[in-house]
């Protein structure tokens, strides 16, 4: 059972989070394991089990990064320890803004820092632009090969920026 069937939810991107929110106080009560506090040890284990598989999906599905590599790994058009290669022009640009990641920790310049962070928020808004058809999509079982090359390349670059951000907010070296 996908995450999607358990939150009776489409296979989309786009999800109604007060929704998705409900099902999970819904199913959380339903399957809570205090219920079956007294049956035998399978009974108490199966609802482990499946307290543990309703809040790895709620953690998924209400994150829109985390759902869509959760979709493109059931889709298996990413794996887990695949080396994706990015396009030249996007790690050029990436190249440019860690330099001027570290180039502005050196100097101690929150002003610059602050700025490089508007910058990264405004390639996410772009990268998003890029994938606005899927977000609007009610159902992602049929891809065309370019729509999940388009999710691929999206979700990589996304995550480089993510882990961009996250060096922004890492302390700047010691002098």
């Amino acid at each position: 059972m996908t995450y999607f069937e358990l939150y009776q939810e489409a296979f989309s991107l786009h999800i109604n989070t007060a929704q998705l929110k409900r099902k999970y106080y819904e199913l959380s009560r339903q399957y809570h394991p205090d219920h079956v506090s007294l049956a035998d040890a399978d009974a108490q284990e199966a609802a482990m089990k499946m307290s543990t598989q309703i809040n790895e999906a709620w953690k998924t599905l209400s994150d829109v990064d985390l759902r869509l590599k959760y979709i493109l790994t059931l889709k298996n058009i990413i794996a887990e320890a695949e080396e994706f290669k990015l396009s030249n022009n996007f790690l050029m640009q990436m190249m440019d803004v860690n330099e001027s990641i570290a180039d502005a920790k050196l100097q101690g310049n929150a002003i610059l820092l602050n700025s490089i962070h508007v910058q990264i928020e405004d390639l996410k808004i772009q990268l998003k632009q890029s994938i606005h058809w899927a977000l609007a999509v009610a159902d992602l079982h049929h891809l065309s090969e370019s729509e999940a090359n388009s999710l691929k390349q999206y979700y990589y670059q996304s995550k480089y920026l993510r882990r961009l951000q996250q060096q922004l907010q890492d302390k700047a070296p010691e002098m």
